[in-house]
């Protein structure tokens, strides 16, 4: 990650943070990707479940 954060000119907790986004379930990423208004800083500051079932129940839940 230091060398990511050293190429990119980012700090390592960020890319740390960016890093997590890897492990979301793909319907929670396509929906940030489709929301203008997404904020993402809060929510990668967040602890989040590790299974995408339960990730979709508590960071996207049905509206």
């Amino acid at each position: 990650m230091a060398d990511i954060a050293k190429t990119e000119g980012m700090d390592v907790t960020q890319v740390r943070r960016v890093m997590r986004l890897t492990l979301l379930a793909p319907e929670i990423v396509e929906r940030l990707a489709g929301s203008p208004d997404a904020v993402l800083e809060k929510g990668m500051r967040r602890p989040w479940p590790n299974g995408w079932s339960d990730q979709m129940r508590v960071l996207a839940p049905p509206a």
